[in-house]
Formats: structure tokens, sequence, C-alpha cells
């Protein structure tokens, strides 16, 4: 379980500004650009496994 905790801060860290700025260019809204990218990022760990 640590190592997936562990891969999801990396992933998050690399990413999470681009994946909002990306649900930004959407929503146009940047607290629900947040919860997408927050959601995104769930989605991922629940599939970590799978990549």
């Amino acid at each position: 379980m640590e190592d997936r905790i562990k891969v999801l801060e990396d992933l998050i860290d690399e990413h999470e500004a681009s994946v909002t700025k990306l649900a930004f260019t959407y929503v146009k809204d940047w607290s629900t650009a947040q919860d997408i990218a927050q959601e995104v990022f769930i989605s991922v760990f629940n599939a970590l496994d799978t990549f």
C-alpha cells in the first residue's frame, strides 16, 4: 500500500498543475477544476494496478 501511495504522490507532484489547468479550460472555474483534478487522481489511484 505504501508503494502505491508513493507512486500517487509522485504523479500528483508531476501532473497536478497540468491536469487542473486542462480541466479549467473546459469548466472556466478554478474550484471546479481542482475538484475534477482530485477526481482524476482518485481514479488513477483506484486503477493504479492496471498501469
